[in-house]
């Protein structure tokens, strides 16, 4: 199930783990006498096969933000970063590719200063954001970047930021174009992971790099560190690469059958 761009796999960068999904027992002599092993694999492999598919809808979301950005930075040559007024009317114009982006879009130069932005305001142009991985790893690798979940610098939000490079007439990278994403919004994002299975489960959206719960469908959840290691069992598989269902106790002491599934994104650090 991994995807990626002329099959260049960089690093697992989010992954979609399906967590206390369907049945939740009272006790472990409850759970053990009725969920035996032939129902263990069936509703496991219907709950893998629900987030498998979540996943591959989400991975599709961000392919297709990936090909908008792309198609609006080829129309941004190198000289019009010299002119920013040019770049602010031409984004301004762009408002199928700013609805995929709930946050904002920006134009950032090498040095992470900000072009053009929008929405626009003093504030954003005023940012600098030569720090975010996105954009030292678009300007380092000359490749599509999804970025880790950070608070947004002008939103104090929760956001996660993909961004692909400005190329000058010889192939050589001259800027970035980011496009943000609040992942605690309305974004399709959270919509898709908000939904529960069944009466008692739900999803999670992790980043393993950082360690951290990019959403859930619980919200209290949202940018939370991960379950240190060794509190859950399969939650310690799942970080380690495994795709599949199992059952452990969770990192809240209770027994769960849980399934997982994952893919690969490019760019990153």
């Amino acid at each position: 199930m991994a995807l990626g761009i002329g099959s260049i796999k960089t690093r697992f960068a989010l992954f979609v783990l399906g967590f206390t999904l369907a049945i939740i027992w009272s006790g472990a002599f409850f759970f053990s006498r009725l969920l035996h092993e032939e129902m263990i694999q069936q509703l496991g492999n219907q709950q893998y096969s629900a987030v498998s598919t979540l996943a591959d809808v989400i991975d599709k979301e961000l392919s297709t933000r990936i090909q908008v950005l792309e198609r609006v930075a080829r129309h941004i040559p190198p000289e019009m970063l010299a002119q920013p007024d040019k770049v602010q009317a031409y984004l301004n114009n762009q408002s199928a590719a700013q609805a995929l982006f709930s946050a904002s879009m920006r134009v950032i130069r090498p040095d992470g200063a900000v072009v053009a932005s929008t929405p626009l305001s003093p504030e954003r142009l005023a940012i600098n954001y030569a720090d975010r991985d996105y954009v030292t790893g678009v300007l380092r690798d000359g490749r599509p970047v999804i970025g880790r979940p950070v608070m947004g610098k002008v939103l104090k939000r929760p956001t996660v930021s993909i961004a692909v490079p400005l190329r000058d007439a010889q192939q050589r990278v001259a800027g970035v174009l980011a496009g943000t994403i609040e992942i605690d919004g309305a974004s399709s994002f959270d919509k898709i992971v908000s939904s529960r299975y069944g009466n008692s489960g739900g999803y999670v959206l992790i980043d393993p790099a950082s360690a951290l719960i990019v959403t859930a469908t619980d919200p209290t959840r949202i940018m939370q560190p991960v379950p240190p290691p060794g509190s859950s069992l399969m939650h310690d598989r799942y970080m380690a690469g495994y795709e599949g269902y199992g059952v452990s106790t969770s990192s809240r002491g209770i027994e769960t059958l849980s399934a997982e599934g994952q893919w690969v994104q490019w760019g990153g650090e």
